[in-house]
């Protein structure tokens, strides 16, 4: 059953051949994204209570009473990993309210040329009811043009979180280096999930 949570980046070019410009045959068997990582291996789920992470998180959610919703790795192979388009988590992960925050804690170090995420700053700043399908991917040409872009470098080890709202994406890795990320989703108190997919683990506080 553990395949089922491992997804190709060719079977990504497939369907969308217009966010890498290699073809499917080209980036061979590199994978792109890993769902339910502690059901790989129970290091993974011991990094949900890293000490470090949950203090940051105590201070954004100005509680303790916070809940872990989801976990993945978001892989871009050395110079076949595809750009990954603009868009808002909260609405691959809807819930009660958007108080929402997207955990990354980064195994190589981002750069741009290895396809760093860049977020547009403010641009969380949106109530939920005005939030759409449409939001799962943003064509360039639709992003609002107030919001500064911000490339997200950092030296491997580092973690990144913001708020699921934020518009953000990633261009492709053209580089001779990976850049893997842990991401990891966390609901704030009062907030619960109001579609039926889960994950393996919800609601570990």
């Amino acid at each position: 059953h553990l395949k089922q949570n491992i997804q190709f980046e060719r079977d990504w070019v497939n369907r969308r051949p217009h966010f890498n410009k290699h073809t499917p045959e080209q980036v061979g068997s590199a994978v792109r994204n890993i769902s339910n990582l502690s059901l790989f291996d129970p290091i993974f789920g011991r990094l949900i209570f890293q000490d470090r992470q949950l203090d940051i998180l105590d201070t954004l959610f100005q509680s303790t009473e916070y809940r872990f919703f989801n976990y993945k790795c978001i892989l871009k192979a050395p110079r076949v990993g595809s750009v990954f388009r603009w868009h808002r988590d909260y609405p691959y992960v809807e819930h009660t309210t958007t108080d929402i925050i997207t955990s990354m804690i980064c195994l190589d170090e981002m750069l741009p040329s290895n396809g760093a995420t860049v977020v547009l700053p403010g641009s969380h700043r949106v109530e939920q009811d005005q939030m759409s399908p449409a939001d799962l991917e943003i064509d360039e040409a639709d992003l609002p043009g107030q919001f500064e872009r911000v490339t997200v470098c950092c030296p491997a080890g580092s973690a990144v979180l913001f708020h699921a709202n934020i518009i953000h994406g990633g261009g492709a890795n053209e580089s001779q280096l990976p850049r893997r990320n842990l991401i990891s989703i966390w609901t704030g108190p009062g907030t619960y999930p109001i579609t039926p997919a889960r994950a393996a683990h919800p609601g570990l506080m």
